[in-house]
């Protein structure tokens, strides 16, 4: 990924502008959910959630803080002030290394949650699953779906695409890059306990794909279609859809190991 940082004269401004960027998006998209998952950590009790199909029950999911309009906007935004920073990806790259990200991302998001498992096993630490909310009808499990969906253009774009370009913009080194889309990332998933510290992998292995490729609508999209398989399989709407999910991510090893061995073919020719 090419990324040409601001002269000298103008780097100290686009670092403000960088660090007030991301901090306004984090805050804007997470502030509550980051309050939320932190205080269920130290006991309290998370809120009863329940989504009912009527005309108000649909409006109030979409219009909510931290609702579907709420976190389309926040997309919007972040996509804006990529561009703002100067994200602009070669078009070849963007979409031949996109696509080989697609099944790379979800074999990653995968390996986190393993992590999270083996992390919490080792350490004696508690561990707790998604707090799905209480879903009655058609037309509330759609709007759940679309609001699972809706994670992955939110958080790759604000907390993977925003960091790097807007880091970087303001020449920013890639370790301290790293460090802030782990921090950004970590917070809001506590209520899965402590052991989250092991979704680092996943920020970590993100940047460095996006670093590659320059593109990351393959990320969003793997993310997606984590999210989406696990909350089509959990409402029973397409019970093997994390089976599908899986195969994709074992295609991933497969892409992993050819390029592998078409890397060391090269190197002995």
């Amino acid at each position: 990924m090419n990324i040409t940082p601001v002269n000298a004269a103008g780097r100290g401004t686009m670092r403000v502008a960088a660090w007030l960027s991301i901090a306004f998006v984090v805050a804007w998209g997470w502030g509550y959910p980051t309050y939320l998952a932190i205080t269920v950590r130290f006991g309290a009790t998370p809120p009863d959630r329940v989504h009912d199909s009527s005309a108000a029950g649909i409006w109030h999911e979409l219009i909510k803080p931290y609702g579907i309009v709420w976190t389309s906007v926040l997309v919007v935004a972040a996509a804006v002030l990529i561009r703002a920073f100067g994200g602009r990806p070669r078009r070849r790259t963007a979409w031949a290394g996109g696509a080989l990200t697609v099944p790379i991302g979800i074999l990653v998001m995968g390996l986190a949650f393993g992590a999270l498992t083996a992390v919490s096993d080792v350490l004696g630490l508690t561990q707790s699953d998604y707090l799905y909310s209480e879903v009655e009808g058609t037309g509330a499990l759609i709007v759940e779906g679309v609001d699972f969906a809706l994670a992955g253009p939110a958080e790759e774009l604000a907390l993977l695409g925003l960091v790097v370009v807007a880091l970087r913009r303001a020449d920013v080194r890639w370790r301290w890059v790293v460090l802030v889309a782990i921090i950004v990332r970590i917070p809001f998933h506590l209520y899965y306990g402590w052991g989250v510290i092991a979704f680092a992998f996943w920020p970590l292995v993100f940047v460095y794909l996006y670093r590659r490729t320059g593109a990351i609508w393959g990320l969003v999209l793997a993310h997606t279609l984590y999210d989406v398989a696990a909350v089509l399989a959990t409402r029973d709407v397409i019970p093997d859809a994390t089976d599908i999910r899986d195969w994709l991510a074992r295609l991933a090893l497969l892409v992993i190991a050819l390029v592998a061995v078409i890397r060391l073919a090269l190197r002995k020719d």
